[in-house]
């Protein structure tokens, strides 16, 4: 993983780079400190990238508390609602060509397998602008996966004005110094994880006892 990763990036000149991976909170765990031991091709120095670190949505529930709100995509800026699973939702469409392949030589097979990834990550980005196909045809062949990104992106921006607005009357019946409490927490914790979080549930209560007046 550690090789995939420095190959990707290391010619990128972005400032800010967004990992979504189902074990980003053990792999990130001394990454730097392994980038040191790698061949100098594959170094890249920590301040190259400010690197964010997300757990899918679909995994994130199986790991403890601990990773619920840091690497949620719930909570962090520049975001959306993106869900971070996407890159597995090719194994529904590659999954039969498992029995078309199994009886190939292995270089046969990969390269059998690479043609069908490729023909779908294709697929995907010369849909991107053929939302209004799915309108006219639901069940035209131009019905596979990106080809919904304009609908989605309409329903992205419904959602937004709805929970502003939900967000907005609830401030309005809360105490002013509290909301604005919440929010410096907030802007806090985002720019700095190391600052108190303000999505952590708190898993234990203290129960006091409360002696009655005489």
């Amino acid at each position: 993983m550690d090789y995939i990763f420095l190959s990707t990036v290391k010619g990128e000149q972005v400032k800010s780079v967004k990992i979504s991976y189902d074990i980003a909170c053990r792999w990130s765990i001394n990454l730097f400190q392994r980038i040191k031991t790698y061949p100098e091709e594959l170094r890249i120095p920590e301040s190259k990238f400010s690197l964010q670190y997300f757990i899918p949505k679909f995994h994130l529930p199986a790991h403890g508390s601990s990773c619920h709100s840091k690497y949620s995509f719930n909570y962090r800026p520049g975001v959306g609602r993106t869900h971070g699973e996407n890159v597995e939702s090719g194994w529904a469409h590659v999954n039969p060509a498992a029995v078309a392949t199994r009886e190939m030589g292995a270089g046969a097979r990969h390269s059998a397998l690479d043609g069908h990834w490729g023909g779908w990550n294709w697929r995907k980005i010369v849909g991107f602008g053929k939302e209004h196909l799915i309108r006219l045809s639901p069940r035209s062949e131009h019905a596979f996966a990106g080809a919904l990104l304009l609908k989605n992106l309409d329903e992205a921006r419904r959602m937004l004005g709805q929970c502003e607005k939900i967000c907005k009357d609830f401030e309005r019946q809360t105490d002013k110094d509290t909301v604005m409490e919440w929010h410096a927490m907030k802007s806090s914790w985002e720019r700095d994880p190391s600052k108190p979080d303000p999505y952590r549930l708190v898993e234990k209560c203290e129960l006091f006892r409360v002696t009655p007046a005489r």
